[in-house]
């Protein structure tokens, strides 16, 4: 009792500093009990107003970004990691989501429903999903109750991948997504992935105010109204909207090396379907190239029907010819380490090489805004436009099927043909 009345009290004092209070959004000023009411009952205009004492001020005081446990984002991984329980606690996670829904919450004005009330106002929709780890659905489940308590609606697609998460957003039309992953992470640690309403992944900046009162652990208000949840299958259209990329390949043998059990299963379910033979690299028989796939995906190494690695600029050459083959003068994205090394290549073949930065936001925002055919960055991500531009390695498998398909020919006399076309040796792809 004695905590809330000086709480009340403190309220009391800041209230009296303001001659008068007008609500975001309305032009009427309110008086000081009708704002205190507002901010002890969650009123949801109270998380925009910057005389609400709950609210963060991320200016003040807060310990920097670059001294918290997590980490942040970088060219290579588009996920904030760091020790499950330790780093990333409950705590720490219900701050993450709160501030990501007042984020979702600050990027639009939702117009009144009929009659003006505000409690049909419509609520954001977060698609919330995880990966294959041992903490991921816990996580998950985390992230999803505290977005529900500050208003968001979720839509649960369950275990996915990285790229069926961002065709998860944008086949929801939702608003945003969060997705619990700790693919590729040492044990222990755990990574969760902010993507916006066009599935791109949270910018860094987005992140710091995300994270910046970590140590502090202020706290953010709640909204009085609560989201609620709802659950979707999306592994359905993902696994047909790859389909259509298959035709044309003949049956054959791929050897697949990938330590997500999830990837693995939506790899052989497409791959049953188009008729491929998806194999582990152990296994005896031939083989037309081997795929070496990181958990989460979306980098590969390649190896021919002999496993001597593909290089990256017999990789790029090949990939860049097919594509610009039906579709000529059109734009392949690199990233700036890239691009100074294959611009003419890309040039002689007859495309227009646009250079990126190789965060996978601004690859897919690049792909996108320039209609780019495929990008490829040093990380070893292969890009293909689709709706949501993507790096899945099940592009990577469908396209060098059906070139192996048309050709008739292995993929090492491919590669040294390549090779002789460009007059340079093969160099590793990292």
């Amino acid at each position: 009792m004695a905590i809330t009345d000086s709480l009340h009290r403190e309220r009391e004092e800041s209230a009296e500093d303001v001659a008068e209070y007008v609500c975001p959004g309305e032009r009427a000023a309110i008086s000081p009990a009708v704002h205190l009411s507002r901010v002890a009952r969650g009123y949801h205009k109270c998380r925009r107003c910057p005389h609400n004492p709950a609210i963060v001020d991320l200016n003040s005081g807060e310990a920097p970004v670059d001294q918290l446990a997590v980490d942040l984002p970088d060219d290579r991984d588009d996920r904030c990691t760091g020790l499950f329980r330790r780093d990333l606690g409950t705590a720490e996670l219900e701050l993450i989501a709160g501030r990501f829904a007042v984020q979702l919450h600050n990027r639009q004005e939702f117009p009144l429903a009929s009659g003006g009330r505000t409690g049909q106002q419509p609520l954001p929709s977060v698609v919330v999903g995880y990966g294959d780890g041992p903490h991921d659905a816990e996580v998950a489940l985390r992230l999803s109750a505290t977005l529900r308590r500050y208003g968001c609606t979720t839509l649960s697609i369950g275990a996915v991948t990285a790229s069926a998460m961002r065709f998860g957003v944008h086949h929801l039309d939702a608003d945003g997504g969060v997705h619990a992953s700790s693919g590729g992470l040492a044990t222990g640690r755990i990574g969760v992935r902010l993507l916006d309403r066009d599935s791109f992944s949270e910018s860094v900046e987005s992140w710091q105010t995300s994270v910046s009162g970590l140590r502090t652990h202020e706290p953010i208000t709640p909204t009085r109204r609560g989201g609620s949840t709802r659950s979707f299958d999306v592994t359905v259209p993902y696994s047909a909207a790859f389909l259509k990329h298959f035709r044309g390949t003949l049956g054959q043998g791929v050897a697949v090396e990938c330590d997500s059990k999830l990837w693995l299963k939506n790899c052989r379910r497409v791959g049953d379907a188009v008729g491929l033979s998806i194999t582990d690299p152990t296994t005896s028989g031939s083989k037309a190239f081997e795929l070496v796939v990181d958990p989460e995906g979306e980098r590969t190494a390649i190896h021919d029907e002999l496993r001597n690695p593909v290089g990256s600029a017999e990789l790029i050459s090949l990939l860049s010819r097919d594509a610009l083959r039906e579709h000529p003068g059109s734009s392949i994205v690199l990233d700036w380490d890239l691009a100074r090394k294959f611009r003419p290549l890309i040039t002689s073949l007859g495309g227009d090489c646009v250079p990126s930065n190789s965060s996978p936001r601004s690859m897919a925002a690049t792909i996108r805004d320039h209609r780019g055919l495929l990008g490829f960055d040093s990380t070893g991500r292969i890009w293909y436009r689709q709706d949501v531009p993507t790096a899945d390695v099940l592009l990577v498998l469908a396209h060098l099927a059906r070139i192996l398909s048309r050709s008739r020919e292995p993929l090492s006399k491919l590669l040294r043909r390549e090779a002789l076309l460009r007059h340079e040796p093969a160099e590793a792809m990292t």
